[in-house]
């Protein structure tokens, strides 16, 4: 009985010592598990599970831009934006042409295009790209804007914040000397209007 007990002593605590390590292999596991989770929800356009993916920019956009000094201090104009799911970002610079009798004078903008992403509870930071084009295709130069936006809460439907932007070469190159300057931005949140007229009746 004597030798028996010894025995089954070892038995037991290299029985307890698995469960012990199947144990920590499980909770290793759900933390690893957990932990991709966490590093997919955390993607750029999104942000965190739950509260974070409710304060988010995702959604089209109406924005209001006003000039901070230089020649086009207090100018204020109005475009379209739209932040994309996957941290894409679509506008607003596009639109601007500038007519000339010779095709090689005049430009037009593009459809601005960059990234946006989450970086604290309601601060996201985004960086887009435009290029400048004349009338017969040739891309003449381009333009830089980056920012940092705050999302009003709780509403969710309004932000604020400022973008610092510069002109660029045909090769995406700073001009010597450089054209910087900056604009405030305020932004409200596109909804859907549930309120559909009937459709007329046929006569």
């Amino acid at each position: 009985m004597k030798k028996v007990m010894p025995y089954l002593c070892n038995v037991y605590d290299r029985w307890s010592n698995k469960r012990l390590i199947r144990r920590l292999a499980l909770l290793l596991a759900l933390a690893i598990s957990t932990g991709a989770v966490s590093a997919q929800s955390t993607v750029p356009s999104v942000g965190m599970l739950g509260e974070f993916k409710k304060k988010s920019l995702v959604g089209s956009w109406v924005e209001t831009f006003t000039f901070v000094g230089g020649p086009r201090d207090g100018f204020v104009g109005t475009a379209l934006v739209n932040y994309n799911s996957d941290g894409t970002l679509i506008g607003p610079q596009g639109g601007p042409i500038t007519f000339d009798p010779d095709p090689a004078k005049a430009s037009i903008t593009s459809e601005g295009a960059g990234s946006w992403t989450q970086t604290e509870w309601n601060t996201f930071v985004y960086t887009s790209y435009a290029l400048f084009s004349d009338f017969i295709g040739n891309v003449v130069g381009s333009l830089k804007v980056k920012g940092i936006y705050h999302l009003d809460l709780p509403s969710r439907d309004g932000y604020q914040g400022y973008s610092f932007y510069e002109v660029l070469d045909k090769d995406m190159k700073p001009l010597v000397p450089p054209v910087t300057g900056f604009v405030t931005n305020v932004g409200k949140r596109l909804t859907v209007d549930l309120k559909v007229p009937p459709l007329p009746s046929q006569p």
